[in-house]
């Protein structure tokens, strides 16, 4: 058995020589194992063991009984131990969790905290192919079937390829007493009655069934790995730019596209490739997915069109373009006149605020001398006709922005910017009473732009509250 677990601990490369390994010790057979096992293992390895205990407070005095084995056994074996004590029921409560998956949660989250290096679970054989039957009698399809993984983040299980029976066998020889769960000897538990009732039967038609299905779970692991780089490698291919605004929008983001690929090149790939990829957006995004959600993301993927994936979040698929896209609706901006002559400050929409200051003459004059009269966002006051009022724009708002020969129609000008229509109504507009005068993100009118005779001029810069920016 021991040179199994070795195998293992290398094929995986569990521990590396002076690694610090926490064992996770219920006082369970298994775990009671696995400290003895890793402590024959120590010294090939040059490790540095300890254990760490949760008390889930679940089981009254026999938790605390567990607890005190615990502290007797690592006491007698010289290894150091940790024991937290939790409190499953209420956090159970608080997050509407089953107590099984709740006490999962925490007691990873325990060691994981406690752990300073690795983490060894004593997961064996014949956990494995009951998470195996679980994931079948639900419904899996090639994840599922791939049972638990020998080696997650900071977490080993070097007993998977061992059953059960046999570490109960090595404390039997070692003369080593462990605890004994009662709860795991009710059928309340779906996973108890497979252990119970439906293992002993395939064990009889196979006694190797658990040593084989660890056998078949690594093979299709290697096979979902092969398959999940190649999904990697898609992505990376079929990969666009974004799409982002042509002109800079101060406090926004660059465009609604969060990533985009070639649809054309997604669809010639097999299915199978096809939803690993999908599968792998999901996870890097955090959609949430299935099996069945992916099939429909795929399906999707043959159309064209939009559909909502999460709140914020859209599937966009046009021509040979696959893209997500996060809406920020901007609110439209309520008409506010605006004093040409006193500095004011006027709140505009994604908690931006819009700075209106007044230019001296000398400053004007430097202005022009620095940049030869190129101000984006400088206007001549005394050209402003009648009152000055910021809002949003208007359908049918044209403008003639600075050195050009003709107006244009303010809604044509986004649309070649490729400003998301969700951004549209909250983009900042300064109008007098004959139009346009200057357009968030554009500049400011011919009309109104600043030349050498030039007396009164204001400055708009668009800033976030919390830290100024200057506006594009």
């Amino acid at each position: 058995m021991i040179e199994r677990i070795v195998s293992l601990v290398q094929k995986y490369r569990m521990f590396q020589e002076g690694d610090c390994v926490t064992v996770g010790l219920s006082g369970g057979a298994d775990s009671v194992a696995l400290l003895y096992l890793l402590q024959e293992l120590a010294p090939r390895y040059r490790l540095s063991l300890s254990a760490c205990h949760v008390n889930h407070q679940l089981r009254g005095e026999a938790g605390e009984e567990d607890e005190r084995f615990c502290r007797d056994l690592c006491r007698r074996l010289g290894v150091p131990l940790i024991c937290r004590r939790i409190p499953v029921k209420e956090y159970c409560k608080a997050n509407k969790l089953s107590i099984e998956d709740g006490a999962r949660q925490l007691r990873y989250q325990a060691l994981l905290e406690e752990a300073p290096g690795k983490i060894a679970t004593a997961h064996h054989a014949d956990d494995n192919a009951e998470t195996v039957l679980l994931h079948l009698l639900r419904g899996t399809a090639l994840d599922g079937l791939c049972g638990i993984p020998p080696v997650r983040g900071r977490i080993v299980r070097p007993l998977l390829g061992v059953e059960h029976a046999e570490l109960e066998a090595y404390l039997q020889q070692l003369g080593q007493p462990y605890r004994t769960d009662g709860s795991n000897l009710e059928d309340l538990a779906l996973r108890n009655r497979l252990r119970h009732s439906v293992m002993p039967r395939l064990k009889e038609e196979n006694p190797s069934f658990s040593t084989g299905i660890f056998r078949m779970a690594e093979t299709l692991r290697s096979e979902r790995d092969l398959l999940e780089t190649q999904a990697r490698e898609l992505l990376d291919r079929a990969a666009l730019a974004p799409e982002i605004c042509r002109i800079p929008l101060t406090g926004l983001p660059p465009g609604e596209e969060v990533a985009a690929w070639d649809r054309s090149l997604l669809l010639a790939q097999p299915q199978p490739l096809r939803l690993r990829a999908l599968r792998r957006i999901c996870a890097d995004y955090a959609i949430s997915y299935s099996n069945a959600r992916l099939l429909l993301f795929d399906q999707f993927l043959q159309q064209t069109g939009a559909v909502q994936i999460e709140p914020d979040l859209r599937l966009v698929v046009t021509g040979d373009r696959c893209a997500l896209k996060r809406r920020l609706l901007l609110p439209s901006i309520q008409p506010t006149v605006v004093s040409t002559d006193s500095s004011q400050q006027i709140t505009i929409s994604g908690g931006r605020v819009l700075q209106i200051t007044p230019v001296a003459p000398l400053e004007i004059k430097l202005f022009v001398n620095n940049c030869n009269y190129q101000f984006e966002n400088l206007l001549d006051c005394d050209k402003i006709y009648g009152i000055a009022t910021l809002r949003s724009r208007w359908e049918g708002d044209r403008v003639q922005l600075r050195g050009e020969s003709c107006s244009r129609s303010l809604k044509k000008r986004m649309n070649a910017a490729a400003i998301p229509p969700s951004f549209r109504p909250g983009l900042a507009v300064l109008a007098d009473e004959t139009g346009i005068v200057w357009a968030e993100g554009f500049g400011v009118a011919d009309r109104v732009a600043v030349t050498p005779e030039t007396h009164r001029a204001i400055l708009l810069e668009i800033h976030q509250e919390e830290t100024q920016h200057d506006a594009g």
